[in-house]
């Protein structure tokens, strides 16, 4: 058998990259609950608005809940199979404990980061326009793997 491959049920349940799934998981579970009763017509109560960071008003809260939140179907596939594609990896390679840490750490990081450019760069409309999505936590599990893997050939 090849070195390093899982031989026993248990060893096969160890690599299984149990934080990543449970982090579609949960983003699946708030999307449908969010936009099961979405009133299109109350845009001050959108789950965006209601969720998402608001770089104007920074809430530690919403720095987490925001990265939980997706405008769409469309937004939460893409994030979610990039989670999947570079998530198994990096959740095998640094131990369930210091991934979770990490990807926490990614959401407040993005959060700040999004909210400092926003307030630096653009006009003050921004400021007050809600962000949601996984996207910069999504990246910052992206970047760990290709530091990581660097030289991984598909």
């Amino acid at each position: 058998m090849a070195e390093g491959k899982p031989t026993t049920v248990l060893q096969k349940a160890k690599r299984l990259p149990v934080l990543t799934l449970g982090i579609i998981g949960i983003n699946v579970i708030v999307y449908l609950a969010i936009f099961r009763d979405v009133n299109p017509g109350l845009p001050d109560y959108s789950p965006a608005h209601i969720y998402g960071l608001i770089p104007s008003h920074l809430r530690v809260g919403k720095m987490l809940t925001s990265n939980f939140v997706h405008a769409g179907l469309g937004h939460l596939i893409v994030n979610m199979a990039m989670l999947y594609i570079f998530g198994r990896d990096v959740e095998r390679a640094m131990g369930k404990l210091e991934y979770a840490l990490f990807y926490i750490g990614a959401c407040f990081a993005s959060s700040i980061l999004h909210a400092a450019m926003v307030l630096a760069a653009l006009p003050l409309y921004y400021a007050n326009q809600p962000v949601v999505g996984a996207s910069g936590a999504v990246a910052g599990v992206v970047a760990i793997y290709a530091v990581r893997y660097h030289r991984k050939v598909f």
